[in-house]
């Protein structure tokens, strides 16, 4: 019987957690508050420099007590344009970049107020694509909620120290193979192989997640 794996959500979250949703039940937290510092609004991609953070600018206010269903976006610089072009430099080049940028530009265009929102809604596409399920959210916060608890353990600061399988990446010749980026990073390249990859690989971590 598969153990229960308790994460939150994620900005187009890095490929370890979409490893774990197609390959064991993943549970996403909902009652939880805001926490700075993290991939909830945050992403990182590849680009001919090296890793680029592509993060979502929060309007004003103590997130960090938030609930994280309230946290929201704020509008006072185009970032929507900003991730946008930056993707499109990033990967124009990527095999399958054509298949699957219109889907993720219609849902930016439309990301709304709320981060959770935008991020759902992100999350569902992409598990459309990947004929992925989407998995159920908590009913309420439980300190300790049994299972694995990922919740606040991979954060831009350590994510590449968990190991995933290589794959060619667009830049590639030009700096050394970038470790556990965003998925879109995964899904430009891969394309249609981007599912069995995530079911078929075993990843390598550089700390006791039990120990976190």
């Amino acid at each position: 019987m598969q153990e229960i794996q308790f994460c939150e959500l994620s900005f187009l979250p890095p490929i370890s957690f979409f490893i774990l949703l197609a390959q064991e039940s993943v549970i996403i937290e909902k009652h939880e508050n805001y926490q700075k510092r993290s991939f909830r609004n945050k992403c990182i991609i590849a680009t001919s420099e090296g890793p680029l953070t592509l993060t979502i600018p929060l309007r004003k206010g103590k997130h960090q007590r938030q609930p994280v269903t309230e946290v929201t976006i704020a509008y006072d610089e185009p970032w929507q344009n900003i991730h946008l072009s930056s993707i499109t430099t990033a990967y124009h080049n990527a095999p399958f970049f054509e298949y699957y940028f219109n889907k993720l530009e219609r849902i930016y265009r439309n990301a709304g107020d709320h981060l959770f929102l935008f991020n759902i809604k992100l999350l569902g596409e992409i598990c459309d694509l990947l004929q992925l399920g989407f998995p159920p959210f908590t009913g309420k916060y439980l300190k300790d909620p049994g299972g694995i608890d990922w919740r606040g353990i991979v954060t831009p600061r350590n994510y590449q120290k968990i190991r995933v399988p290589k794959y060619n990446q667009v830049f590639e010749d030009r700096h050394e193979y970038l470790n556990n980026l965003s998925i879109i990073d995964l899904l430009f390249c891969l394309g249609p192989e981007t599912t069995r990859y995530l079911k078929s690989a075993k990843m390598e971590f550089e700390f006791d997640i039990a120990g976190m």
